[in-house]
């Protein structure tokens, strides 16, 4: 994944839509944590409910976690912006924490959000320019979450990708200036989600995703 980002930031470099004067494309990798919660899984005959269950999230353990933006300023001082943004994690629910009844719950190809962000960019610092290479930038949005679901429940398997409902999402971070209109970027990100999914043996499948991320990338034309 890691060649996969280079090869993305590359390519953004090339694209003449991009590197106009106010749109902007990312790119980024990072790991995050979700905190234990209740897993319910209901269906014909059963309704079982495991309280308080760990997930990891194994971030650096193929698909790993990713995510990409793209946006545009609404205005010439470069400082209120929207995009679309894509983020890729992972929640997996520790099988020792389930029961004999389900064996495996989690989202290995990823509880994925498509959200539109508002951002918010403040450019600080000075060279002997005069620009301002550093910038603090806030984000807010919410959108969908698209998991693959992937369930054991009573010895039965079964894995899809499906709409799970909408998800939240807040970022603070900053982006460093490098060269030309490329930027390191990295940044703290709070995920909310309630994903029900459709599982094994005619059922469906309730948790609260509450996670903490952190990611470091890069991106094109988000600095002059």
């Amino acid at each position: 994944m890691g060649m996969r980002v280079l090869i993305v930031v590359g390519a953004l470099s090339l694209v003449p839509g991009v590197a106009s004067a106010q749109w902007y494309a990312g790119v980024y990798l990072g790991a995050d944590s979700t905190r234990p919660a209740d897993v319910r899984v209901t269906g014909d005959g059963y309704d079982i409910t495991y309280p308080k269950v760990s997930f990891e999230s194994q971030p650096f353990t193929s698909p790993q976690y990713y995510g990409w933006r793209l946006g545009r300023f609404l205005d010439e001082g470069r400082r209120l912006g929207v995009e679309l943004e894509f983020i890729h994690q992972k929640v997996i629910a520790r099988p020792a924490e389930l029961g004999p009844e389900v064996t495996r719950y989690q989202m290995t190809h990823g509880l994925n959000y498509l959200v539109l962000n508002v951002i918010n960019r403040r450019p600080f610092g000075r060279t002997a320019y005069g620009e301002a290479p550093y910038a603090f930038i806030t984000r807010a949005g919410a959108g969908i979450t698209l998991p693959h679901a992937e369930t054991t429940i009573f010895g039965i398997s079964q894995e899809q990708y499906e709409y799970a409902g909408l998800g939240a999402h807040l970022a603070a971070g900053f982006d460093i200036r490098m060269k030309g209109r490329l930027s390191l970027v990295t940044e703290y990100k709070l995920t909310y989600a309630r994903p029900t999914i459709t599982t094994a043996h005619n059922g469906t499948g309730r948790m609260t995703a509450l996670s903490h991320h952190a990611a470091i990338g890069f991106a094109f034309g988000l600095s002059r």
